[in-house]
């Protein structure tokens, strides 16, 4: 199966913020988080109504309040 460059890269992002947050895995969240970073990803959301900020906040709380290291 053939990823588009912008999925791989999002998945690349994903996975390297898992790492650099010491999390053991990656997980949807850490994906959703990267698909923020991405300019298509963040038009997709915000077509459906998401906030993107307020989406990465929660996001960031999530990763440093919830998720074991």
């Amino acid at each position: 199966m053939m990823l588009t460059m912008e999925l791989q890269m999002a998945l690349q992002t994903a996975l390297g913020e898992a790492e650099k947050r010491a999390h053991e895995y990656a997980t949807p969240e850490h994906i959703l988080y990267a698909l923020l970073f991405s300019e298509q990803g963040a038009e997709i959301i915000q077509a459906c109504g998401g906030d993107i900020q307020s989406i990465r906040a929660n996001l960031e709380d999530f990763f440093f309040n919830k998720l074991p290291k």
